[in-house]
């Protein structure tokens, strides 16, 4: 039940977020900070199945590690670099055709998996009957299929969503695929270690910092790019809806996250140890880390008139968090030695 509340919580704070922007109720920045909290909250509440205490003897998972840390800013950067070729030259309107149609598809499924999370007890009681088929094709293996009429309820209802995202591309239903897209990202992804986590941010503080501030490569590719790999708030001028639009990508939203995840998870770990109830500490202290990194970012944006690498003021924001949290309560030792292997 843990898991379906999450999702409801975060489904009504983030339409909620949604709304109050729209009728200025705060404003664009505020807003994507909100969102991209409210995200990072959600997938924290729902990795928990990813803790050792959860798993099963036999269930293993397999955690980033320390290569994969390094190699993931490089091939970034290379990705990066071969989409700011393809957006910059005659061939923009066939990867703009062909990222939209695979996102659109890829945010459907996702879309319709956290629906029927938050709705299952409903959908269950609704459509009982389970069917099962199978398909034959020749030369192939037979396909077993089992479905139920919530699945086709769900992937409908999806469907259309995705469709009206990918004929009016609006800000709102690509917001709605961004975080489907993050939320399990952080949910299902494990960085093993803190020191695991640590070398990751700071492998990709360095490229943020190249990307952004060394070149206009990253904001290019962002801004050309039509697709939910960002969150987007219109800004307003007094009463006037610009057709310029706040922006934050994914990669601010899923990286940090599954440090404060995985400061969830040792919450969990600590708790079931020692036997001890109280508020999660160390996924607190991620958690306003992170909001006080991403606000400081949007500070500087503010003041500078320049686009911000965002991951820079939020890593040291969560590290420093989560070590004063850690010495307060003399359990430094616990953030060095707690990994999920």
């Amino acid at each position: 039940m843990v898991y379906q509340g999450s999702v409801l919580c975060g489904m009504t704070v983030l339409g909620t977020v949604a709304i109050l922007s729209r009728w200025e109720g705060i404003g664009y920045a505020w807003a994507i900070v909100l969102t991209a909290v409210g995200s990072v909250f959600v997938g924290s509440l729902r990795s928990e199945p990813l803790s050792v205490l959860m798993r099963g003897e036999e269930e293993e998972i397999v955690p980033i590690g320390w290569k994969e840390a390094i190699k993931l800013p490089v091939c970034a950067s290379l990705g990066v670099c071969g989409c700011y070729f393809l957006v910059t030259t005659r061939w923009k309107a066939w990867v703009q055709t062909a990222a939209l149609g695979y996102f659109t598809v890829i945010g459907v499924i996702g879309v319709k998996f956290y629906i029927s999370s938050a709705f299952q007890p409903v959908l269950t009681a609704l459509f009982k009957a389970q069917y099962r088929s199978t398909w034959k094709l020749p030369c192939t293996k037979p396909l077993f299929i089992v479905f139920s009429w919530s699945d086709v309820f769900t992937y409908l209802l999806a469907s259309s969503l995705g469709v009206s995202y990918y004929l009016t591309k609006h800000w709102l239903l690509n917001n709605l695929f961004a975080l489907s897209f993050s939320i399990y990202a952080i949910e299902s992804t494990s960085v093993g270690s803190f020191s695991t986590g640590a070398m990751l941010l700071t492998a990709l503080c360095i490229y943020d910092v190249l990307w952004v501030f060394g070149t206009g490569v990253m904001t290019t590719v962002v801004k050309e790019l039509d697709i939910p790999i960002k969150l987007l708030f219109p800004k307003v001028q007094g009463d006037i809806w610009t057709a310029d639009f706040a922006l934050l990508g994914l990669g601010d939203v899923i990286f940090p996250g599954l440090i404060v995840a995985l400061a969830y998870r040792l919450d969990c770990f600590i708790a079931c140890k020692k036997e001890r109830k109280g508020l999660p500490k160390y996924f607190l202290a991620g958690l306003i880390g992170y909001f006080v990194g991403i606000s400081g970012s949007f500070l500087a944006m503010w003041t500078l008139n320049t686009p911000q690498p965002t991951l820079l003021y939020i890593s040291p924001a969560i590290a420093i968090c989560l070590f004063l949290t850690a010495v307060t309560n003399g359990e430094a030792k616990a953030i060095q030695t707690y990994k999920e292997e």
